[in-house]
């Protein structure tokens, strides 16, 4: 039976889609600022990394950003096209312990170039992210 939080989280991806998976390999195609609503129900700016593959993206905390800047620098323009292994874990938020998903501290086996700036219209994407294939 699928996780509960499947039926109402569609845009972002939470622990919940990595159930049952050591890791998910993804490929980053663009980092996005949107509006979005914080816990305390105001409304904040926050980046969104989107993938070459799959309909959601993952909202970035500071946690994230700071393991993709040790892997790839702090240029976020120089994160496109790199891969990225992600896994489900627990984490200390909003003074309880939750459910997350944490970028691992290492690069991925497979290939990872950086997406060329402007990217041409007929290229196919970058890396392998086949692994949200099912969940995303």
């Amino acid at each position: 039976m699928p996780h509960f939080r499947k039926m109402f989280d569609e845009r972002f991806i939470g622990s919940w889609d990595l159930e049952g998976r050591d890791e998910a390999i993804v490929v980053i195609r663009d980092i996005k600022i949107e509006e979005l609503k914080t816990t305390d129900g105001t409304v904040a700016n926050k980046p969104v990394l989107l993938f070459t593959k799959g309909k959601k993206g993952m909202v970035l905390n500071k946690t994230n950003a700071k393991q993709i800047a040790e892997l790839y620098g702090s240029n976020t323009e120089k994160w496109k096209g790199r891969a990225i292994s992600l896994f489900a874990t627990t984490c200390d938020a909003f003074g309880k312990k939750v459910e997350c998903v944490r970028v691992n501290n290492r690069k991925p086996a497979v290939p990872s170039t950086p997406v060329p700036d402007p990217e041409p219209p007929d290229s196919p994407p970058v890396g392998n992210d086949d692994d949200l294939e099912g969940i995303m």
